[in-house]
């Protein structure tokens, strides 16, 4: 692939906002349900908050409910719902991590994140307390390597694509995602893997263009 062709194709697009986990759990009843929806209610927010298991859908519910280039905020509903079940302040939990299950920060950090895809910086601690909890899933990692890279667009593209595969590399990691899920996610990031050849990285652009919204 030349330069010019892969500067065309990653140009106009972001980790946060291009990959798509919810596309392989269409058929889904909860996934389908915010995608109508649009917006979180009751019913999503208790499936979103509860144990720790079928993280993979867990995370296509967050990408279902979208972004937009004027901001979102589902993350304070459901921060909110977090909040009460555990008795403690909402600005507590999110300054504390540690004091939510692995999976909840897990669910807050992402969606955080494609809430505030411009800067997902404060959706990094949640993450990392997801990941430290569940080292061995291949969402949380997957995830937190996305927000990592959408952090990097505007000066390391080579860093997006080797945040990428170093988080997967990981042994350890155990399939808790839909594969066809993971395989598009990977298709995107590895259209940045050229500008790790040599002579690339100097002309990666320090900025990248406006993002068009999601239909």
């Amino acid at each position: 692939m030349t330069l010019l062709l892969w500067a065309l194709s990653a140009w106009a697009d972001s980790p946060l906002t291009t990959v798509e986990l919810h596309q392989a759990y269409a058929d889904d009843p909860l996934v389908q349900r915010a995608l109508e929806r649009g917006t979180l209610d009751a019913k999503l927010t208790r499936a979103l908050l509860k144990g720790d298991d079928d993280l993979g859908t867990k995370a296509a519910i967050v990408s279902a409910l979208g972004w937009s280039m004027d901001g979102r905020d589902e993350t304070t509903a459901l921060l909110d719902a977090a909040a009460r079940r555990h008795r403690k302040p909402a600005a507590r939990l999110l300054a504390e991590p540690e004091l939510l299950d692995p999976a909840e920060a897990f669910v807050l950090g992402y969606r955080l994140a494609l809430d505030g895809y411009f800067d997902p910086q404060a959706a990094i601690p949640l993450l990392e307390r997801a990941r430290a909890g569940l080292p061995r899933s291949r969402t949380v990692a997957l995830v937190t390597a996305i927000t990592q890279a959408q952090l990097l667009m505007d000066h390391d593209w080579c860093g997006v694509w080797r945040v990428t595969e170093a988080a997967l590399a990981d042994p350890i990691l155990e399939r808790d995602l839909a594969e066809q899920a993971e395989a598009e996610a990977i298709a995107y990031l590895s259209l940045y893997q050229p500008a790790c050849e040599p002579g690339i990285e100097e002309e990666t652009p320090l900025a990248t263009p406006p993002l068009e919204p999601q239909d």
